[in-house]
This record gives C-alpha cells, structure tokens and sequence, in this order.
C-alpha cells in the first residue's frame, strides 16, 4: 500500500496542488522552490563523484546507490524552497490568494513525507540490529525437534522484548549514528543545498523603517530585479549592477532657499515615501532598446530611472535586496563633510559637461577601449565623479566594481573618463566614432558589437 500511495497518489497530488497555485498564484513570487530545485541539482552534480568514491570504498555492495546522494540534494533544495515561498506568500499576499496556502500546506506536507519516508535513515541502514534475547522459547519436547519448530514458536512479550518502547527508542538511535557514521555524504547534500536557499532566498519578513541622514549616497540597483529566477542570483551576487548618485533630504525648500539667495536656480527633488526627497544624477540614455542600450548616446541628467524610485521607496520601507517582487537597492553613504557645498561641485561638473559636449557620449553596458573613443556606463561615471569631484573614489569603489560584477568599473576607469572630458580632441573623436560603427564593415567590428548592437 505505501509504495502504491508513494508512486500513484503522491504524484497526482502534488501536481494538482502544483498546478493549482501557479495557476491562481502566477507571479514571481512563488520562485524560491525553482531556485531551490536548481541549487539541488548543482549540488547533486558536485556530490555524484564523491558519491562514487563513497560508495567504492566505504559502503556494502547492498547499499550502494550514487542516484540517492543527487536525489536528495535535488528534494531538500526544493522543500527549503518551498518553506520560503509559504512563508513568503503568507506575509504579502493579498487576502483572496491567501486562501491558496492550504494548497502550500498540502504540498509541503506531502514533499515533506516524501523526503521522510524515502531517505530515513532506516532506509539507508544495511547493518544487521542484534539484541540479546531477553525471553525464552516454548518447551522443546523430548522427541527432538528441529531448530525451525523453536524458532517458529511464538514469543512470549515481557517488559525487556523488542517490541516494548525502550527497546524500539534503542533501535532508532542505533540506526540515526550508523546512518551519520556511514553516510556522511549523504547528510551533507541535504545540509547544503538547504543552507544556500535560506542564506540566498530569505526576505525580510518584518520590516522596520529605515531613516537616512541627509547626505551625498551612492546606490546599487541590480538590473535584473524583476526577472524570475535571475534576480535571487543576480540581486546577492551583483552580477548586473547599475549605480548612480544622489542627494537624499528631507527639506528640499531649504536647500532651494539656499541657492535662490546665493543667485542660483533651483534644483528639481522627486518625492519619495516617508517626506524623504532625492536629487538624483545619472545617465540620460537617448536611444533606449529596452536591452543591453549598446551604442546609445548618452549625457549626463538628474532623471531618476523608475526602478531606482521604486527600489528606493522600498529601502525605506525596510525590504531586503532580495525581497521578491519588491528588491530593495544597496545604499552607502558618502564620507562628505559639506553636503550641500559638495553637491554644488556636482552639478557645476553635470552641466558644463553637458554644455561642452551636447551630442552626448557612447554607452555601452560593459565598457571598453574603442577605435577612437572610450566606451563607458553608468558605474564609470559614477566612480569618476564620486573620486574626482568627492573625493570619495575608494568608497564608491565597493558598489561599482564587485569582483564578479558584469561591467564593473573601478576608481582608474573613473579617472580614464574624466581625463577623456577634459581632452580638446574627445568631441571630435566621438563623432569618428559613430561614423565608425555605421560605416565599418562586419568582419571588422568587435566581437561585442557584433553581439549587442541592436541598432540600424
């Protein structure tokens, strides 16, 4: 009966309870489990030749099955996944899907049974559990019977048999330290798979406000916040970061009071939640593909992209970076001493910029020494400022050039574009650049051109 409900019911089950909520539920929240199916998987690959030695030289012939160490890494990735999506859909769902956690519940449950019935340790045990006979057999006759009719008899239960409680709880310890001594491995793929979901997938259930002090911050927003899967990986990781600089306030009237009475124009703030403001300064990119924006021109702006809003307004909400559905950016405050002064420095530099080159420059999203000109993004500009206008360069450093980031640009790259701004022959050079790239032919163009432009 166990093994007809193992292997007809429980898979009907699950995939109606499966198929139930990403039916009702579609949206990439419910994504832990996935990722959690993948790491198990990965981590199954990296315990399949250790499983093999494992198997070789250290377990019974009987007991011998490299399947069992992936399967397991593969079930606990995904029932430590399938954890965080319920307690996730628990606390922000909206009230009408909320109903649809008794479906979670269910296939938890039975996942859970399923992990539990097929790797106990019971199963994995092959040792042969000895106990002292504490009871005696019926009286053989005088005829002399053989030793099956003894071991036919029916024994007589007494407080010390096997079948009394502490004898079983005996029996149970036995086989969990066997099973820990003998397989190591296999504990150690349900361990880890585990511990990568929760350290990488976990939100902030509770928030608490956070309250940033006026000042000059450089923030990191990871461009694929918003794609399943990609943005647990990529938000930890910062695989895809795009950066920018800004002026966080709470009196905005105040600093414009400031600069109307120093003979200067006002400076335009978004709103954002909690009576903070921003004045932000980023890259204006003119010839936006929706893509990669390989090739675009691009100036200087106080724009903020919606996303930055959004994610900041969550910050302040007190979400984590890895929140689903709601990521949160990465701020650091600027070591600056005068604030307001130190943001007039940036956009004196932002408009005489502007002013100097208004064709723009060449955006490319992983920057590179072109024919004529640098190709540069929005870590670039952001360093370069934060180390040569704010003399912040180490600081910002941390944000914009991660070890493993995709188009990560470091305080030298920084002073590599600011050199070009202040180089009498960059205007020029841009425009042979252009002309450049819609004139050369393709077995001439870089590899990177070849892959990303999407331009006619």
């Amino acid at each position: 009966m166990a093994f007809s409900f193992c292997r007809y019911i429980f898979p009907m089950l699950f995939v109606l309870a499966e198929a139930a909520i990403i039916f009702f539920c579609g949206n990439h929240d419910l994504q832990a489990r996935w990722f959690g199916f993948l790491v198990g998987i990965s981590t199954g690959f990296v315990f399949l030749p250790a499983g093999t030695i494992h198997q070789k030289y250290f377990l019974p012939p009987q007991n011998a099955s490299k399947k069992r160490f992936f399967t397991v890494a593969v079930t606990a990735g995904y029932l430590s996944g399938l954890i965080l999506d319920t307690l996730y859909f628990a606390f922000y769902a909206e009230f009408i899907n909320q109903l649809f956690l008794i479906l979670f519940a269910v296939e938890l449950i039975l996942v859970f049974w399923f992990f539990q019935s097929r790797f106990s340790p019971r199963n994995f045990t092959s040792m042969v559990i000895e106990t002292s006979p504490t009871h005696e057999s019926k009286a053989v006759s005088e005829t002399g019977e053989n030793i099956e009719s003894e071991q036919a008899a029916e024994p007589i239960q007494t407080p010390e048999s096997p079948c009394s409680d502490s004898s079983r709880s005996e029996i149970r310890i036995f086989n969990i330290g066997q099973w820990v001594k003998c397989d190591i491995l296999l504990l150690l793929s349900s361990l880890l798979p585990a511990v990568l979901v929760f350290s990488m997938a976990t939100p902030c259930f509770i928030l608490q406000k956070r309250e940033p002090q006026e000042g000059i911050y450089i923030y990191a927003n990871d461009v694929a916040c918003t794609i399943p899967g990609a943005n647990i990986i990529s938000v930890r990781l910062r695989f895809l970061t795009h950066t920018g600089l800004c002026l966080i306030t709470k009196t905005p009237d105040r600093i414009n009071q400031i600069r109307l009475a120093a003979g200067k124009n006002k400076l335009n703030f978004t709103k954002l939640n909690d009576e903070y403001w921003i004045r932000d300064l980023n890259l204006d990119i003119q010839n936006y593909d929706g893509f990669t924006n390989y090739g675009s021109s691009t100036s200087l702006d106080d724009r903020s992209f919606p996303f930055d809003i959004d994610n900041w307004k969550h910050y302040l909400e007190g979400r984590s970076m890895n929140d689903r559905l709601h990521p949160a950016i990465q701020v650091l405050k600027l070591p600056v001493e005068n604030v307001l002064e130190a943001w007039e420095r940036v956009e004196t530099f932002k408009n005489e910029i502007n002013t100097k080159y208004p064709e723009g420059f060449i955006y490319s999203p992983v920057p590179y020494q072109g024919n004529y000109v640098r190709f540069f993004n929005c870590n670039s500009l952001t360093v370069g400022i934060a180390d040569g206008i704010l003399d912040c360069g180490k600081e910002a450093e941390k944000m914009t050039n991660r070890t493993i980031q995709i188009g990560g640009q470091g305080r030298e790259d920084g002073r590599k574009l600011l050199a070009d701004y202040q180089s009498p022959e960059f205007a020029e050079n841009i425009k042979k650049e252009r002309d450049f790239m819609k004139k050369q032919p393709y077995e001439k163009q870089k590899w990177i051109h070849r892959i990303l432009n999407r331009q006619n």
